[in-house]
């Protein structure tokens, strides 16, 4: 009997590529691919019908495949809580028909909460964390860099979810350098921080986010916005002003 094919169709920097290598990881049983979105090839592996299961972001799911003729194959995960987003023009697409077909799952359980509570339908939290093959341990004694990671290339709006004025005005504050770290791929690991002495997250949505756990594993301080899961860890520093970041 032959093992089934399941590909993860998404984007292979920032969360999403690491949130698919670690689901990938634990299908033992299975054929795994991780295609990449923006390859017009890759899109066309996952619309051929060679893959037994597509698995990928909600949107993207809903834009290559449309509803009920699909509902055999395709997962859609969320990545994002959808009632914070609700209403912004570039975060927020309404699937309310598209859901309606499919099991749907989440990559925490506050973003699960966020789809039973938009559309009314279950949706249950996946395992998510990161591979601390990719993140070794860095040692940091000085502050002189504090860093953001943030896609630098996104537009306006963007922005403003990450808080890029927040950041800025933090490192102001704060009279330590600041940097944003862009482009990051989780396959490389520590490559990203290692010019970190402390990672800021501005954010004023996120879905976990990510970061904290790279940092966590990588001993790196973390402080945050009370965003995603950060307030389920009483470990991690939070601030709601720049002035408060900027004093930590």
């Amino acid at each position: 009997m032959r093992c089934p094919k399941v590909a993860f169709l998404g984007y292979p920097l920032w969360s999403v590529g690491a949130i698919n290598y670690q689901i990938g990881k634990c299908l033992d049983d299975c054929d795994v691919y991780h295609l990449d979105w923006n390859n017009e090839s890759h899109v066309e592996r996952a619309r051929s019908g060679e893959f037994d299961t597509i698995v990928g972001d909600a949107l993207i799911t809903k834009i290559l495949f449309g509803s009920a003729a699909a509902s055999k194959t395709v997962i859609p995960i969320f990545h994002q809580n959808v009632v914070e987003l609700k209403g912004t023009s570039c975060f927020d697409t309404d699937l309310s028909l598209f859901v309606k077909h499919f099991d749907l799952y989440a990559v925490s359980e506050k973003v699960a909460q966020s789809v039973r509570d938009r559309y009314n339908k279950d949706c249950v939290a996946l395992d998510v964390g990161v591979n601390r093959d990719f993140f070794p341990t860095q040692e940091v004694e000085d502050i002189s860099i504090i860093a953001q990671v943030a896609d630098t290339t996104k537009g306006r709006e963007y922005e403003d979810l990450k808080g890029f004025d927040m950041f800025d005005d933090i490192c102001k504050k704060s009279g330590v350098k600041g940097k944003r770290l862009n482009g990051k791929s989780f396959m490389c690991g520590a490559y990203i921080y290692k010019e970190a002495d402390v990672v800021v997250c501005t954010s004023k949505s996120e879905s976990l986010p990510i970061v904290m756990f790279e940092c966590a594993a990588m001993k790196i301080p973390f402080i945050s916005t009370k965003v995603g899961v950060v307030t389920d860890f009483d470990s991690v520093k939070t601030f709601e002003t720049s002035d408060e970041a900027a004093e930590q």
